[in-house]
């Protein structure tokens, strides 16, 4: 079952937002359309936070944890604007965007998140295999 696991919008340049997964809290996250062979792709990942180091006196650059990362695929004659996969914690996830428009433009994307079937679970597959 998919669930709006949060959105992104185009906001000072940028775009930017919020995504829930099972119930955990991966924001701020980015969004980053880029084309590759033709394809257009839409690369949602966690936003990398500042953090302050007293004895450089600058703010640096960390990778957040838990990390998260997604490459969703531009669909074509779809309702569907973006679908893609991602692991998280171990558990496979499908997600997918959708814009929602207003009268001038197109406005958040929106995103929903699945966890894949108990069958698609790689990790669920190499414990049965353990116990086998």
């Amino acid at each position: 079952m998919y669930y709006n696991g949060g959105y992104i919008e185009l906001t000072k340049g940028e775009y930017v937002g919020e995504l829930v997964i099972d119930g955990i809290s991966i924001s701020p996250i980015v969004g980053l359309f880029f084309k590759d062979s033709g394809t257009q792709w839409l690369w949602v990942k966690r936003k990398r936070e500042l953090e302050y180091d007293i004895e450089s006196g600058e703010y640096k650059a960390k990778k957040p944890r838990p990390s998260f990362e997604a490459y969703l695929k531009k669909q074509i004659n779809s309702n569907v604007a973006y679908k893609g996969e991602f692991i998280f914690f171990k558990f496979k996830y499908r997600i997918f965007a959708i814009w929602e428009e207003n009268e001038h433009k197109k406005g958040r994307l929106n995103l929903f998140v699945e966890r894949l079937q108990i069958e698609e679970q790689n990790i669920i597959k190499l414990i049965n295999q353990r116990n086998n």
